[in-house]
C-alpha cells in the first residue's frame, strides 16, 4: 500500500490492519510531490474505470461491481 505520510496512516489501526492482512505498506518521500502525483494520477484512473465509467443506483451496486474492476 503506498499512502502519504498524513497521520491518519500511520497511525495504530491502519499500522495493524496492514499487518493483519500481510499487507506491506510503503509512504512517499516528504517534499517528493512526483510521487503523490502518481497517486493521485491512479486514484483519478481508477475511479474514471470503475467508479463513474456507469451509473449505480445504490452505494452496494458499485461495490459489488468492484472486483470486475480490479485485476
Amino acid at each position: 500500500m503506498l499512502s502519504d505520510n498524513g497521520s491518519a496512516y500511520r497511525s495504530y489501526a491502519p499500522r495493524v490492519a496492514c499487518r493483519d492482512l500481510e499487507i506491506i505498506p510503503k509512504f512517499t518521500r516528504p517534499l517528493r510531490p512526483q510521487t503523490k502525483g502518481k497517486i493521485e494520477r491512479f486514484h483519478r484512473t481508477f475511479a474514471d474505470g470503475w467508479a463513474y465509467r456507469r451509473h449505480f443506483n445504490s452505494e452496494s451496486g458499485r461495490r459489488a461491481a468492484l472486483p470486475a474492476s480490479v485485476h
